[in-house]
């Protein structure tokens, strides 16, 4: 089953009360990645491929749209969603075979249905998608994982929301972690068995930790590489002075 997964990348820049540098909420960060980062993760190993386009440029894609067997429309900056969630949604689809399978903010459609609407629409109207549809079909699904984050309140909310999700990763593999309110790791750090992290440390970018260190308290390391059994107290660690 081939997937196209379109993330719609809409300006609202306003919301985010970003006059200064007018940037779109998709754009804005949790630690070092911008969430379209995070919300493009949710769908690899699901997608076949993922676009991020606003909904006037639908016709960048529309030739190959027929290569695939459903489409599936979110938001850049729904970074929240679980896998799982996906999955569960696109089984029930294929399983019901629906024209139309969606959530609040979440919607798969058949590759056919969706090319008839586009040849007589220019842009991608969900709600008109939603209305000319007869077979469709709604999953219920948790609110905050289909959450848009649009303003800076419901930024710093999803953000300890991921801080939570990651720290839980690495406290499942078996790293100790003395503090997890004050821990922020990026998603795509490595950090080995029984290493422990103390209070107020930063570790991001794609930095790798070894087995069996101490790091912190107070330490920010980005894009390092530390050995194993070593240990960085009050220090800042980054890609120029990385080993």
């Amino acid at each position: 089953m081939k997937l196209l997964v379109i993330l719609l990348t809409n300006d609202d820049s306003n919301k985010m009360k970003s006059y200064v540098n007018k940037c779109p909420s998709y754009m804005f960060k949790i630690f070092d990645e911008p969430l379209i980062s995070y919300t493009k993760d949710i769908y690899k190993g699901i997608a076949t491929k993922i676009v991020a386009i606003n909904e006037n440029e639908v016709s960048l894609i529309k030739n190959e749209i027929k290569e695939y067997d459903n489409v599936l429309i979110s938001y850049a900056s729904m970074p929240l969603l679980l896998k799982e969630s996906v999955n569960k949604t696109l089984s029930i689809h294929i399983k019901n075979n629906n024209d139309v399978t969606h959530s609040d903010n979440l919607f798969i459609i058949n590759s056919i249905t969706f090319l008839t609407f586009l040849s007589k629409n220019c842009i991608i109207n969900i709600s008109k998608i939603l209305k000319e549809c007869e077979h469709q079909e709604f999953i219920k699904l948790s609110s905050r994982e289909t959450k848009i984050i649009d303003t800076r309140f419901k930024l710093q909310e999803a953000t300890k929301i991921i801080q939570k999700r990651i720290n839980k990763k690495h406290l499942d593999n078996g790293v100790s972690i003395v503090d997890v309110a004050t821990t922020y790791i990026g998603k795509d750090v490595l950090i080995g068995n029984d290493t422990t992290i103390y209070p107020n440390t930063y570790i991001l970018g794609k930095s790798i930790i070894g087995v069996d260190c101490e790091i912190g308290p107070n330490a920010y390391i980005y894009n390092g590489f530390i050995d194993n059994k070593e240990k960085l107290i009050n220090v800042s660690y980054n890609q120029k002075n990385s080993k």
